[in-house]
């Protein structure tokens, strides 16, 4: 008691020492469990006072020791309960929509590389009810993008893409044949009066499509047309 006791005075008026006794592991261990030491030390003498009336010896030790324990148990069981309960009012089911979602208005692309808009950025614009999208990278640079007549003044832009829309000579035996249809679709529409717009305005934004990290086709190789990513159009449509 005397030696815990001490050692717990110390650790709570002298914090600086188990800061420095860190540095050494065991005396900062020694010290840091000083005051629960003294703690449990103070309640197994009351109960071994308590007992001392019926009990002796090793049973007295022993009962002294199974209280001090159920004491410490039961303290911060309320606690525990009530947290427990707080927790479980909070969980909520998975929720599942009875529908695919559909994406319209102003989207968000938000991700860590290109800024411009790339194969992605194209099927969504091409997606019925969509009206701009606006590419963020993680440095603040934002473009927005839209379909416009060609009338439309402003400045204009091209799309890049990794394998899906970048112009390549036709190959009858061309695996990828579904893709270059999508860029003959949006070659099409952008040469019946349409035109890619590129501004600097950040709409409201109705849907955000966030990629954490790494490349869109993080497993690509060059030319092998892998595309991580599925909001193709599901069917070809003039916007």
């Amino acid at each position: 008691m005397i030696i815990t006791g001490v050692g717990a005075f110390a650790a709570l008026t002298m914090p600086w020492l188990v800061i420095i006794g860190s540095f050494l592991i065991i005396p900062g261990l020694i010290l840091a469990t000083m005051p629960t030491a003294f703690m449990y030390g103070v309640a197994f003498a009351l109960f071994r006072s308590l007992l001392g009336s019926f009990l002796s010896g090793v049973p007295l030790n022993v009962m002294s020791g199974a209280a001090t324990l159920a004491l410490f148990w039961t303290i911060p069981q309320p606690g525990l309960i009530w947290a427990r309960g707080m927790l479980a009012s909070l969980k909520q089911p998975d929720i599942q929509s009875s529908a695919p979602i559909a994406l319209k208005g102003d989207i968000l692309l938000a991700r860590p590389f290109e800024g411009r808009c790339d194969a992605l950025c194209a099927a969504l614009l091409k997606t019925p009810g969509v009206t701009s999208v606006r590419v963020q990278t993680p440095r603040g640079h934002s473009n927005t993008y839209r379909v416009v007549p060609d009338s439309t003044p402003g400045k204009r832009s091209t799309v890049i893409g990794h394998g899906l829309l970048e112009e390549r000579r036709y190959d009858a035996s061309d695996p990828l044949a579904h893709q270059r249809a999508l860029e003959a679709e949006w070659n099409l529409m952008m040469s019946e009066g349409k035109a890619l717009l590129q501004s600097d305005d950040a709409p409201e934004t109705d849907f955000t499509i966030a990629i954490e990290d790494g490349p869109a086709v993080p497993d690509a190789k060059p030319g092998s047309g892998r595309v991580d990513w599925s909001l193709e159009p599901s069917a070809p449509h003039r916007k």
